[in-house]
């Protein structure tokens, strides 16, 4: 399939039938598995749509707190667990009140998230790492550190 195929199926109204090899365009091959390219596009728009709904209707953490201080996340907290540094609104103390549950699960949601980017990061350092000359891999550190002083949190993000 060519970027033109792809461009057509979307804004072209479809794709056009191909002939190879002189089989007709509804012809399949020995195992009678052959698909149509527009059969595959639709597989993979079904499959993205249905990994993309998962998001849909959670409680997303993420606009909830921010890793970095910003105009809007302006009060600095840190977790309880692992010492994890995060920047909330002034709103955050009245939905999550000192040593509730709710504080508590917010937390590790925040941990959960900043070892998830670690890993990210790490992976990303370590793809440097091999185009670059020899540099140190800060986020890979901290990962180690995680994993060794909190198994059980580490495991839990890893899920």
């Amino acid at each position: 399939m060519t970027p033109n195929d792809l461009f057509n199926i979307f804004f072209g109204g479809g794709l056009a039938p191909q002939q190879r090899g002189g089989q007709s365009p509804g012809h399949t091959s020995g195992n009678g598995n052959q698909q149509s390219p527009m059969f595959q596009v639709i597989c993979m728009v079904v499959v993205l749509l249905t990994m993309s709904s998962g998001l849909v209707g959670r409680d997303n953490s993420a606009n909830k707190f921010s890793f970095s201080r910003s105009v809007q996340y302006h009060v600095e907290r840190s977790t309880a667990t692992a010492d994890v540094t995060y920047f909330v609104t002034d709103a955050w103390d009245e939905l999550h009140p000192d040593g509730t549950r709710a504080q508590a699960e917010f937390e590790n949601l925040v941990e959960v998230n900043h070892i998830r980017t670690l890993v990210n990061d790490c992976e990303y350092q370590k793809l440097m790492g091999r185009r670059r000359a020899k540099s140190g891999r800060p986020a890979c550190e901290k990962l180690e550190e995680i994993q060794t002083s909190h198994r059980k949190l580490y495991r839990s993000a890893m899920r």
